[in-house]
């Protein structure tokens, strides 16, 4: 680690140079304002009527993508973590180059037994 980011606690415009030139695939963007029909129509009582709506709505599916970066941009595949109950190989068949592992549950959110399974892949890795 160069004495730089001792120095000054992050890396430097040097080191976020190289790393756009080592990853053409990424691109530098602003923030852009959000209107305020958005901002406004963030709360409680929208966002109840969205996770509300049966599963079958236009609202598609949530699936949760975990994935580790580190700094040099090393990097681990994702693991996908869909809302059902018995997981399918072919869920994940068409994904990322090298995708780790796909897992199910109710949720779809990440649990105690889905991060083992994502443990294992990242150890493996």
């Amino acid at each position: 680690m160069p004495e730089s980011w001792r120095e000054n606690g992050m890396a430097g415009e040097d080191w976020f140079s190289a790393f756009i030139k080592r990853n053409l695939e990424l691109s530098v963007r602003s923030t852009k304002a959000t209107t305020l029909p958005r901002a406004t129509s963030f709360n409680i009582t929208d966002m109840l009527v969205f996770f509300r709506q049966p599963r079958k709505s236009k609202r598609g599916e949530l699936v949760t993508v975990d994935l580790a970066v580190n700094a040099i941009g090393n990097s681990v595949p994702p693991t996908f973590i869909f809302p059902c109950i018995r997981f399918k190989d072919h869920f994940v068949r068409d994904g990322p180059v090298g995708c780790c592992i796909g897992a199910g549950n109710a949720s779809g959110w990440m649990q105690e037994e889905e991060f083992l399974i994502y443990l294992e892949c990242f150890s493996r890795k």
